[in-house]
């Protein structure tokens, strides 16, 4: 992040773009937004949210969890081509659905004690109520989409859901929903 950031500057970019899985998209926000360029995301795997969440989470080279940095803002911009998705291992691809199912089992009851409405934190707890859904009514039948090769309605809804609903949960529901 040191080192892209010191080029950003030495090159006066204009903007950041991060093409790639999670580490990259959270590379790619951390770099735009400690230089306060605007940042584009195009994710490579539905394996994370990463692509929809303004937050950057940082691992060693041993994928120990060292930390994140929470954005005051998102990206500019997420371009999620399905096509692009498709091809991508299918263990990372079940390994984002187990996330996206996460996001509703860690959340639900950080949703349930909060204290007073909040509009916002209502829509984080609701995408995280569709998170759970969806893999349970799509999950299996969307795994062995992929294995055949088909790009179908439920793969496509899951994939979405992996990047775009996941996110929606913290970027919405707040520290509730950052479990």
């Amino acid at each position: 992040i040191e080192r892209l950031s010191r080029l950003a500057v030495d090159g006066a970019v204009d903007a950041v773009i991060g093409l790639g899985g999670g580490k990259v998209l959270d590379t790619a926000k951390a770099v735009g937004h400690s230089q306060r360029r605007p940042v584009y995301l195009i994710p490579t795997l539905a394996s994370t949210c990463s692509g929809w969440s303004s937050v950057s989470v940082y691992y060693d080279d041993d994928h120990r969890h060292l930390g994140h940095d929470i954005w005051e803002t998102p990206a500019r911009a997420l371009l999620l081509d399905p096509r692009i998705v498709f091809d991508s291992p299918i263990a990372l691809f079940v390994s984002g659905l187990a996330d996206t199912l996460a996001k509703h089992v860690e959340t639900r009851a950080a949703f349930a004690r909060a204290e007073g409405p909040s509009v916002l934190g209502d829509i984080g707890a609701l995408a995280a109520e569709r998170c759970g859904e969806q893999v349970r009514d799509l999950g299996a039948a969307a795994v062995e989409d992929m294995r055949r090769g088909e790009r179908s309605v439920a793969w496509t809804t899951l994939a979405e859901a992996a990047v775009i609903t996941s996110g929606l949960v913290g970027s919405f529901g707040g520290v509730r929903g950052r479990a």
